[in-house]
């Protein structure tokens, strides 16, 4: 089980606590919460992905064989690329807000 971002545990802890999963075991609450996060990172790259230009996406193209390179390149767009840190905690939000209204 691999932890993300204080704010998508947050957000997994609390959908687990609410009724349509409270009752799960502790094993199936792990599975899911997986499973939550791993949907909830390619929301965060579908959301890069969106935000570059063809020049940023072929600068992370050349990276794909290099994670640690491409981490620190996607770090550098967060940080440089104005509204995408609240595009992509907007989209977060959203899409748990759905996820809580389906249980």
């Amino acid at each position: 089980m691999q932890k993300s971002f204080p704010l998508i545990e947050s957000l997994i802890d609390d959908l687990m606590a609410g009724p349509g999963y409270k009752d799960l075991s502790a094993e199936k609450k792990t599975a899911m919460a997986d499973k939550l996060r791993g949907h909830i990172e390619g929301l965060i790259i579908e959301s890069f992905i969106n935000r570059l230009t063809e020049e940023q996406a072929k600068e992370l193209r050349e990276l794909l064989t290099s994670p640690e390179a491409l981490e620190e390149k996607f770090e550098v767009y967060a940080a440089t690329i104005p509204g995408l840190a609240q595009d992509v905690e907007g989209r977060i939000r959203r899409e748990f807000e759905m996820l809580k209204a389906l249980a």
